[in-house]
């Protein structure tokens, strides 16, 4: 929690003040001293500003070394070890700030936030309430009264607050609506219903309360009590989007999915109700009906209403678009993305999702395209590079790859480590992929420099030093990193397996690639091959031929593969994955 800092003046006059019953005399200095706190104090804000924390914390401590009673510096030094994620001594400088000056807003709120975070509530409680004492005319220090009453569960007492704040400032929503909560958790429905009915009864003509007090009915199963305010409301306004979608509820509840549907479609028709709104409530109508096929037809129809009536609105198709991919029909939510680009080709997120589902499509040749029109709009945004370099190295235009990285690894941010080293793990694959295997080292090497643990990087370094039969020991520990990051990814342990494998050390292979397949990697042709590598050099033929076998049956096309077999006999060739 962070304490505003203020500048606060540290010459005040002598004086003697009292608080707890504890007198404390202002120090009397002399001028000389006194010029050299004014001196200390101001140089020590000069060294602050000028981010000098150590030399800034200096002079402030040499303040308090002359004038120990000086409030305005502790309050700074509270500042300075709350940087320091030090809550604790900062807590006691507010504390020794609001003893000297025991009416200053800032020392005590100070003290009270740091209390409360801390736990120290009672402490809080004393600051906040002799606060509120001090300063009526701040009905916020109510509010954070009402928070540390709720934080200690003394729910009576933060009753009771929010009953004097609505004596000062008047009957109100957010003050009632958390009366009502405080009541349901004393389980005096009684009275939180009769907030709810205080507001109804306070604003007869405001439609809102009439709805959330049936709301309130309904979510504590009165279906009866709801359907007769929901009437009431109806009966002022019948077209209210809001009333709508609370009888949708009402219906759902009663099992009316029918008449649920009505009403919801209703709100979404209604031309007074807002775009943002119609959005929430289509969100929140999706929620409950993805799951369920039978709802398609129905969706469909809702969504098509809707573009007819807003053509030139992209958060519909955008939402389309959403409910399409999770149905899992990915070109018609291309299809709607097309639509929704074109409406608003500024909006980057549905250039992102656009992308996203091309690249779920395999269609590389859109990704590319996607990106270079994403590119005139976001010049200097480095994910289109990214993916534009994707598209190409996914098409094997392994040129085009590299050139369209090294243009992305220009625009990038410097200070972002992670993306520049994502960058050069793509630029290694696409040297690997060049067989220009020295210069693909080099840039995974580079990719390292910026993220030392780019597990991504560590793992295809690793393994493609162990195809090499090269710095084994690193590569065992690059993938040893990767393992204790994500213990149980199969690929990574698979590396791990095979690493050992290669330097002959095959009970530790075998014990890995068990692991690997216990994890997901039994799926994996590439996987259950090594198994059956390292099965048979470990002298185990037979099921090292089984696991071969498997792996052919999985599709496993691989000629070393179908050699192994024939020949019962390990070979060595290089592979990839």
């Amino acid at each position: 929690m962070s304490v505003p800092s203020f500048f606060v003046s540290c010459f005040a006059s002598k004086r003697i003040v009292v608080n707890n019953g504890t007198s404390i005399s202002k120090l009397n200095l002399s001028p000389s001293n006194q010029r050299k706190v004014e001196y200390y104090f101001l140089e020590a804000q000069r060294l602050k500003i000028l981010q000098q924390s150590a030399a800034s914390f200096d002079l402030f401590n040499r303040c308090i070394e002359i004038d120990s009673l000086n409030a305005a510096v502790y309050y700074e030094l509270a500042d300075y070890y709350l940087k320091l994620n030090n809550p604790t001594a900062a807590v006691d400088c507010v504390r020794k700030a609001s003893r000297i000056e025991p009416d200053n807003y800032w020392y005590l709120y100070s003290l009270a936030n740091l209390s409360q975070s801390l736990n120290l509530n009672d402490e809080a409680e004393r600051a906040l309430t002799k606060l509120t004492l001090i300063y009526p005319d701040k009905p916020e220090l109510n509010y954070s009264l009402v928070e540390l009453y709720s934080q200690k569960k003394d729910y009576k007492k933060a009753i009771l607050t929010l009953d004097k704040l609505e004596a000062q400032v008047g009957l109100g929503e957010e003050i009632s609506i958390e009366k009502f909560k405080l009541y349901t958790v004393l389980k005096d429905p009684k009275r939180a219903f009769g907030e709810i009915q205080k507001l109804v009864q306070g604003f007869p003509k405001d439609i809102r309360y009439k709805i959330l007090l049936g709301d309130m009915y309904l979510q504590s199963n009165q279906v009866t009590e709801a359907y007769a305010q929901y009437q009431v409301a109806k009966s002022i306004e019948a077209d209210n989007a809001f009333l709508s979608v609370s009888l949708a509820n009402y219906y759902e509840k009663i099992g009316d999915k029918e008449k649920s549907d009505v009403q919801i479609r209703q709100a979404l028709m209604n031309p007074k109700t807002e775009i943002e709104t119609k959005t929430r409530i289509l969100h929140s109508y999706l929620s409950t009906r993805l799951d369920k096929a039978n709802e398609a037809a129905n969706i469909k129809s809702l969504f098509e209403s809707l573009i007819e009536m807003h053509p030139q609105e992209d958060s519909f198709y955008q939402l389309y678009a959403d409910y399409l991919i999770s149905q899992k029909k990915i070109q018609e939510a291309k299809e709607k993305l097309v639509f929704a680009v074109g409406l608003s080709p500024t909006n980057v997120e549905l250039w992102k999702q656009l992308l996203n589902v091309n690249l779920q499509l395999s269609d590389y040749k859109s990704v590319i395209e996607v990106c270079n029109s994403a590119l005139e709009y976001f010049p200097e945004a480095s994910e289109f590079y990214f993916y534009k370099g994707m598209g190409y190295f996914l098409s094997e235009n392994f040129q085009k790859a590299l050139e369209t990285y090294q243009a992305g690894l220009k625009v990038i941010d410097p200070k972002n480590k992670g993306a520049i080293s994502d960058f050069y793990a793509q630029i290694g694959d696409v040297y690997q992929r060049l067989d220009k295997i020295q210069l693909a080292y080099e840039a995974y090497d580079n990719a390292l420099k910026n993220n030392e643990n780019n597990v991504v990087v560590l793992n295809n370094y690793a393994y493609y030093l162990s195809v090499e039969k090269r710095d084994l020991s690193k590569a065992e520990q690059m993938s040893g990193k990767c393992i204790a990051v994500e213990p149980n990814n199969s690929t990574y342990l698979d590396t791990y397996a095979w690493i050992y494998f290669v330097q002959k050390k095959y009970t530790l292979a075998k014990f890995y690639i068990e692991k690997a397949l216990k994890n997901g990697g039994e799926k994996n042709e590439v996987v259950v091959e090594h198994y059956g590598d390292i099965l048979v050099m470990s002298g185990d033929i037979s099921k090292g031929l089984e696991q071969w076998n498997l792996s052919l049956s999985m599709g496993n096309n691989s000629e070393t593969l179908k050699r192994k077999i024939a020949t019962q006999t390990y070979l060595e060739e290089p592979e990839k994955k």
